[in-house]
């Protein structure tokens, strides 16, 4: 047989033909496990000589002078044949099972001697992430954790070891709670007395690692911090930066004796091993922790092994607090707890409650639902617009100046939002991508300096900025790009701050990582919203290439990047992004409640005959707080996007009874559904999630679904021949163009924040819809749950709407999306978010209420059925 780099196609050819003779499954080696049955049966098809013969004849061309053809010819061999397959085939198979099977042929020939064909790796997808036992080592570890949590009291009570209560609440907190071992030891570095409340079993878990400059010196604590000490500025204060939860039983008993022990210093830190020693920093904290945790574990599990003996076998399985901080999430899982609870205590960032008082007793008698209270800041006698709020529903006399008014220059046309840019398609991302990277390495020619300001090469800077920008708006087409805004940011940092060509060459790289390019909001900056940033800050995290310290330096230079844009006018209401490790604002966790939003809402409408103006003003603000709109969403709305059906109320109710036939039947004892159904159709949404319809009728009360249908009958009079699509929902009154946010969301942010504080934007309405929709949801499936809210008189938590909104959310599933947990994700559809996890950590501020419930039902039940 000639050499491998001598063979011809024929030799090839006769090589294969012997081996599929003397082994008829020889063109399946190594992958006849992973074959599915169409793939075998494909490889007997006729064409497959064909593709067998053409493989022969372009091999040869591959084999070096050292008889290998590597793995890039193989690859490039095998698009290659997928170009002539799709040419000479009538039904060509697709790509990745053409590419498989001509890999098998060419790993066969392997077998030639002096032949060596490299085959290409094939990524491999890691399994999805679960809190199930998915080995035999896991399965053993989470039956070791279960013999240890039923004799951990007695353990407790009979040993002398001196962390015996710290590593009973260690493990109550990851094998009851399904805590994770980063938020486990974060947790314990800086639990201290302020973070327990006595009287309701409440444990307030910090959002964030909080490093020691941001914790409290001895003995001048911040009395809004201490949890049931009221601020005298604002006496309904609930802390912030916090996630609170109510322990079972269970947790609740060791924690309360750490609690009760405590004295001196150990009530700053509850870990602390005298009263008198000195607290350390956080890292050496967590350093500390888990040495004295390992040491503990390690004693309990040579005790038991000594008193239950038949164990000793299982019991080896932990060899220390590591494996115990591993597995004891799992039996939370075994027991019942979703695994959706588990992912949120499994790493930081935590989400973020809200200090509003949502249950019942919770404002210690301190709240009252429209009086001072009830505001987001304290406000100032001198300031006569602020007692709006405790007044009647309609505006006294002299108020009727603070009212808002729409500035009717700034309209635009009906639909054409501001920065309604089309979205970058593949290549013009990663050709703006090139463009701002020329820039960047063309940089260092502009001086020979390597640390002189930008005001030395000013000149030159801005002719080569001047050329960028026209290469850019080549590209996209205009000149509000990701591009445009990263090329400005470069010059005002080499000019204005004196920054090195090194360091801004350094930001630009890290604000252009590959998944952040794919977004379609990089075709407009001035567009962007707090959804938009938050967005494109998760997608620049899940960079793979980047390790931990890489991603912290991409969101520190992204929060330079919308400061700046802030100084020159656009992205007022985003919160610049944060280097540390949480990402989550507490700007806007503070909730606007029922009783808040009803007495505005009678503000602007609840008097005979409002004006049009009030009317406008009025459904702007229920659909950012009862729907959930984003502000650019509202001002873009028209009245084809509005759709209002107007049936009687028993064909309502026949027809909604109808639309759910095939999933989950409506309760025979709730009350006539009497709201005609309003559909609110979000067409120009930013990204594909964020285009959605909208049941504004299981959202808002009646009175606002009867206030949209008067107003859309009014705004179609204005212009009864235009089509609909041309018509505002909003605008000025004899006109069919659509006001800007200038004109419509500004005038209302600004009435707004004279009757509920400073800290009110219209992204905070998106936050509290979200924060409702969560709590209607639960009250919907769990009675107990709703009876123990502030706001059971509210229609929103009324038991007929509670089922309609929770028969909609089931959707075709029925009962059974209840039992598979895909209710959150229906939620994270109906305020546009692409992933669950932007939902739940970013704008959902009552989740904790929502957890403790969960976690103190699932006990409960198991000790009932026990």
């Amino acid at each position: 047989m000639p050499s491998a780099n001598e063979m011809t196609a024929l030799d090839i050819w006769h090589h294969l033909q012997r081996d599929h003779q003397d082994h008829p499954h020889s063109q399946r080696a190594g992958d006849v496990d992973t074959m599915s049955q169409s793939d075998l049966r494909r490889t007997d098809r006729p064409e497959r000589s064909a593709l067998v013969w053409e493989v022969c004849q372009r091999l040869p061309a591959h084999i070096d002078e050292h008889g290998r053809v590597t793995a890039t010819a193989v690859g490039q061999m095998a698009d290659e044949l997928y170009e002539w397959t799709i040419a000479h085939q009538n039904t060509p198979p697709r790509r990745h099972h053409h590419r498989r099977s001509v890999v098998m042929l060419l790993a066969s020939l392997n077998a030639l001697p002096g032949l060596t064909i490299q085959i290409p790796t094939q990524p491999v997808r890691p399994p999805r992430p679960s809190h199930a036992p998915t080995s035999i080592q896991e399965a053993q570890g989470l039956a070791a954790m279960l013999l240890v949590d039923r004799h951990l009291d007695t353990w407790r009570q009979h040993t002398q070891h001196r962390d015996r209560g710290l590593l009973t609440v260690a493990l109550r907190l990851s094998c009851r709670l399904g805590m994770g071992s980063e938020v486990l030891l974060g947790t314990l570095a800086m639990l201290g007395t302020r973070h327990v409340d006595t009287a309701t079993r409440q444990i307030r878990l910090p959002s964030q690692l909080q490093h020691d400059r941001d914790s409290l010196p001895t003995g001048q604590a911040n009395p809004s911090q201490t949890l049931g000490t009221a601020s005298p500025q604002d006496p309904a204060y609930q802390p912030m930066h916090y996630y609170t939860l109510t322990l079972p039983r269970a947790v609740w008993e060791p924690l309360r004796h750490l609690v009760h022990t405590a004295a001196g210093d150990q009530e700053r830190w509850l870990a602390l091993k005298s009263p008198s020693a000195p607290i350390a920093t956080l890292k050496t904290r967590q350093k500390q922790l888990r040495e004295r945790l390992d040491r503990a574990a390690k004693a309990l599990v040579r005790e038991m092994k000594t008193q239950h003996p038949q164990h000793r076998a299982l019991l080896e399985r932990l060899s220390g607090w590591p494996r115990m901080s591993r597995w004891g999430p799992m039996m939370a899982q075994r027991k019942g707890l979703a695994a959706i609870w588990l992912d949120i205590l499994s790493e930081y960032p935590l989400p973020t409650d809200s200090r509003e008082p949502i249950t019942v007793g919770a404002d210690r008698g301190r709240y009252a639902p429209a009086g001072g209270a009830s505001r987001h800041h304290a406000r100032s006698d001198s300031d006569v617009l602020r007692f709006l709020d405790d007044g009647q529903a309609t505006p006294r006399p002299h108020e009727a100046a603070s009212m808002p008014r729409p500035d009717d220059l700034a309209i635009t046309a009906p639909g054409a939002g501001e920065g309604s840019a089309e979205p970058l398609s593949i290549e013009q991302s990663f050709a703006l991508r090139h463009a701002v990277r020329t820039f960047s390495r063309q940089l260092p020619t502009l001086t020979t300096g390597k640390r002189l300001s930008g005001q030395v090469y000013r000149e030159p800077l801005q002719q080569l900025r001047r050329r960028t920008f026209d290469t850019l708006t080549d590209i996209v087409g205009t000149s509000d790009s990701f591009g445009h805004w990263l090329v400005a940011f470069s010059c005002a940092r080499l000019i204005s701050h004196g920054d090195t060509i090194s360091s801004v060459q350094t930001y630009l790289g890290r604000l252009m990582p590959t998944p952040l390019l794919l977004n379609e909001a990089i075709a407009d900056v001035p567009g962007w919203d707090q959804d938009s940033v938050d967005e494109l800050c998760a997608e620049g995290q899940s960079y793979g290439r980047w390790n931990h310290n890489t991603r912290q330096h991409f969101l520190r230079t992204m929060g330079m990047f919308v400061r700046f844009c802030q100084d020159y006018g656009i992205l007022d209401d985003v919160v610049p992004p944060s280097s540390t490790t949480a990402r989550i604002s507490t700007r806007r966790t503070r909730l606007i409640n029922p009783v808040q939003m009803d007495h505005a809402w009678k503000a602007l409408v609840g008097h005979a005959r409002p004006s049009q103006t009030n009317t406008q003003f009025a459904l702007t603000l229920a659909l950012g707080y009862y729907g959930g709109l984003r502000a650019s969403e509202v001002y873009q709305l028209t009245l084809r996007d509005v759709r209002l059906e107007s049936p009687t109320v028993e064909e309502d109710w026949a027809a909604l009874q109808g639309s759910y036939a095939w999933g989950r039947h409506l309760s025979t004892d709730a009350d006539p559904f009497p709201i005609p159904p309003c559909w609110i159709y979000i067409r120009q949404g930013k990204t594909p999630s964020a285009r959605r319809r909208i049941p504004l009728h299981l959202l808002a009360p009646p009175e606002v679904i009867h206030c949209m249908n008067q107003w859309w009958e009014t705004r179609r009079t204005v212009a009864p021949t235009l089509p609909l699509k041309e018509i505002g929902l909003f605008g000025p009154l004899f006109s069919p163009q659509a006001y800007r946010r200038q004109g419509l969301i500004d005038p209302l942010l600004n009435w707004l924040r004279n009757r509920w504080g400073e800290g009110v934007d219209f992204h905070g309405l998106r936050h509290c819809a979200a924060s409702w929709w969560q709590l209607r949801l639960q009250a919907a499936q769990h009675d107990d749950f709703r009876e123990t809210l502030h706001y059971t008189f509210h229609w929103m938590f009324q038991p007929s709407s509670l089922e309609a909104f929770l028969t909609y959310l089931c959707g075709a599933e029925g009962d059974d999306a209840i039992e598979r947990g895909t209710l959150m994700g229906q939620l994270a559809k109906l305020i546009g978010h692409r992933h669950v996890n932007t939902l739940l950590h970013t704008y959902t501020h009552s989740l904790g209420m929502i957890h403790s419930h969960e976690v103190n039902r699932t006990w409960s039940n198991r000790k009932v059925a026990g």
